[in-house]
This record gives structure tokens, C-alpha cells and sequence, in this order.
């Protein structure tokens, strides 16, 4: 059994963000400013290795102007 840090939704999810703030043209550290959140916690959540309060995604999703459940999507 994967554990949260190996979880295959945690690492789609991580892709997603990435996708999403790459499309914006955002580095990790721009990102992590504007959502109020550590640049280092920005690398780890899209690299799949945090598992992410729901709190946290609604930030994420309302600072990228998408839908939660784009970020969720696999």
C-alpha cells in the first residue's frame, strides 16, 4: 500500500498545479507568494510529496482562477 508522500492523486494533483501555473507563466516563487504559501511547500505539493489541507487547495484554486476539481482531475 502507497503511503500519502507516494499516493498516484497526490502526484496528479502536483502535476495539475503545475500545469496551471505554468500556464500562467508563474515561477514557484511567484506562485508561492500569491497564495501566501512557502516556495518550498510549492515544489513539494507538485512533485506529489505533501499531502495538501483542503483549505490550501480551494487558495490554490481560487489563485489560478480554476475550478477545484481541475486540479483534481487524474
Amino acid at each position: 500500500m502507497a503511503t500519502n508522500k507516494d499516493s498516484p492523486c497526490l502526484k496528479a494533483l502536483g502535476n495539475n498545479i503545475r500545469l496551471f501555473r505554468e500556464r500562467n507563466g508563474w515561477s514557484q516563487r511567484e506562485m508561492a507568494s500569491r497564495c501566501n504559501i512557502d516556495s518550498a511547500s510549492i515544489g513539494k505539493m507538485e512533485r506529489g510529496k505533501l499531502d495538501i489541507r483542503y483549505t490550501t487547495l480551494l487558495q490554490i484554486a481560487l489563485v489560478l482562477e480554476v475550478n477545484p476539481s481541475e486540479l483534481l482531475n487524474s
